[in-house]
Formats: structure tokens, C-alpha cells, sequence
């Protein structure tokens, strides 16, 4: 029995996902320090846990350091979806609400949108369209 409940613990750790909160573009574009269309061009693994992951921005919609169209940012991330990390497709541009933090950038899976909603979004706040609700669309925040 107790290697029963034993193997249930460890295989219900080792299954967990990453658990996303819905939060809308606008509200999440409000929250992030930084939010950039942008395509992955490499991870460079960090440890078990996190890697940094190069982009070539395309556009920025909320400015930070390093934020500039045609150049690279590097965002720390996790390894895997598991652990709410980006994603590794080089072939398409993502939308990243990013957080800076002690002087450099994170993002994760829960913070990704199609860049047109954050365009659209960023949009929506210059001309201070607050119609909205804070949780209607579809980009998520991560929660764990």
C-alpha cells in the first residue's frame, strides 16, 4: 500500500501543468512591464528549471529596456510548458507580455497572445477605451 501512495505522489508531481488565470489583453498589457510581438530564435538552457530564450522583436507595444524593434531580448523563462516556459516553434511571431525583474525580462506560456489582440489592445488604451471587462478575452495569466 504504501508504494501504492508512494508512485501517486510522485506521478501527481511530476504531471502537474501550467495553470493559467484568463485575464484580457488590455488588462494584461496593463500589468506587464513590457509587450512585444516577437519570433523565438534560440534557448539556451539555464539548469533543470529555466532557460533563456533569444527573440527578434518585431514590435513593441509597451516599452522597456532593450525593447526595440529589430534587435534581440533575451526572456527567462521555464524548459517546458509544464512549467509554464515559452514555447520553442521558431516559425511564428508571438505576442509576450513580459515582467522585468532585476534587470531582465521573464515571460511564460500564460503570458502570450496573438500580436494583433495586444495591438489591438495597445491601441485601446491610448485612446483610453475602457469597454472591456478585465477578464473577458482569451490571453491568460499564469498562476502558478
Amino acid at each position: 500500500m504504501a508504494i501504492v501512495v508512494l508512485g501517486a505522489l510522485l506521478f501527481s508531481s511530476a504531471a502537474q501543468a501550467c495553470t493559467c488565470l484568463e485575464m484580457s489583453p488590455r488588462a494584461a498589457l496593463r500589468q506587464a512591464d513590457g509587450a512585444v510581438s516577437a519570433r523565438l530564435i534560440q534557448i539556451d538552457p539555464v539548469d533543470r528549471y529555466g532557460a533563456d530564450y533569444l527573440y527578434r522583436v518585431r514590435r513593441v507595444y509597451k516599452p522597456g529596456p532593450g525593447l526595440r524593434a529589430g534587435e534581440t531580448v533575451s526572456v527567462h523563462s521555464g524548459i517546458n510548458g509544464a512549467s509554464c516556459g515559452l514555447p520553442d516553434d521558431n516559425a511564428r511571431w508571438y505576442g509576450l507580455f513580459l515582467s522585468r525583474r532585476e534587470g531582465q525580462w521573464s515571460g511564460g506560456l500564460c503570458g502570450i497572445a496573438p500580436p494583433r489582440e495586444i495591438a489591438a489592445a495597445a491601441r485601446a488604451l491610448r485612446r483610453g477605451d475602457e469597454l472591456a471587462s478585465p477578464v473577458a478575452d482569451s490571453t491568460p495569466d499564469c498562476a502558478s
